[in-house]
């Protein structure tokens, strides 16, 4: 179980716990699932000793890895749709999920991989966690389609982000060593996260009442 935040927002205080007409779009990969993690581990590189030489802010894995594009995102193909299917997701995934679902309706909102067989196994993932008739998901890299006001976003691309806002939306950047965002990891992360979410809900309760 996650522990309180260590540092009381006194305008977060006033927000309601659920918002009406509140949307919520939840990036899998690098938000909840470990997909670099497993990705590096596929490639036959250490994990620990690839993040730690990470160089913040450096979004292409693929030149992390030393591999091509091709070469990166190939052998994940020659895998799928089991390795996106067994991607772990990050421990603090189910307590993070259920605080999002008391803020508004959540909708998870993913990119699609090279090949089709990458939505199968997201598409997997997902239905194994909340069954068969779940289709509460959108596919996409074209992410700021679904800007607009009462819409936020959730997401370890700092692009993804940006055009986000730019087309209306609200969105919320997941900090990881990959991205711009602070250096945070795992409980402390996810509290950041809601943080600044709370803050944009306030901001935004006027439009959503």
């Amino acid at each position: 179980m996650m522990a309180r935040a260590t540092r009381p927002n006194p305008d977060v205080s006033a927000i309601p716990v659920s918002i009406k007409g509140a949307v919520i779009l939840l990036d899998m990969d690098g938000v909840v699932t470990q997909f670099v993690a497993a990705a590096i581990r596929l490639h036959g590189l250490d994990v620990g000793a690839v993040l730690a030489g990470w160089p913040k802010g450096e979004y292409r894995i693929e030149e992390i890895c030393h591999r091509t594009p091709r070469e990166f995102w190939g052998l994940i193909e020659e895998y799928s749709p089991a390795f996106w299917r067994d991607l772990d997701p990050y421990p603090y995934f189910e307590p993070f999920y259920r605080a999002l679902c008391g803020r508004g309706e959540v909708v998870f909102c993913t990119s699609p991989g090279w090949d089709a067989d990458a939505s199968k196994g997201k598409v997997e993932w997902l239905q194994d966690r909340f069954g068969k008739n779940f289709r509460n998901y959108i596919i996409t890299n074209q992410k700021h389609l679904m800007a607009g006001p009462g819409r936020f976003l959730i997401d370890d691309f700092g692009k993804q982000c940006d055009e986000f806002n730019a087309a209306g939306g609200r969105a919320v950047l997941f900090p990881r060593v990959w991205n711009d965002g602070p250096v945070l990891e795992g409980d402390e992360a996810v509290f950041y996260v809601l943080d600044v979410l709370d803050r944009e809900l306030y901001a935004a309760r006027e439009l959503l009442a």
